[in-house]
């Protein structure tokens, strides 16, 4: 058993960005993580995700570090 081993090391990463990606398009579907950017605005018809590919990935690695990211799915 090698724990530095290459081998390693791409699951790591693989499992890192299979996690992100999936975070990202559960995002897109679910209805809750859609907001107005201008709560002024009632009858606006743009809305935004908070969760982009690289926020998923900032939340992933804020998560895996113990940190906060700022970001939180709902």
């Amino acid at each position: 058993m090698n724990p530095l081993a290459m081998e390693i090391w791409l699951y790591v990463l693989a499992a890192y960005v299979l996690v992100s990606f999936t975070l990202f398009v559960m995002a897109r579907f679910s209805p809750y993580e859609w907001n107005n950017p201008h709560p002024c605005m009632k009858e606006s018809d743009i809305v935004e995700n908070q969760f982009s590919i690289s926020n998923s990935f900032w939340f992933i690695t804020g998560t895996f570090l113990r940190q906060g990211s700022g970001l939180n799915p709902k």
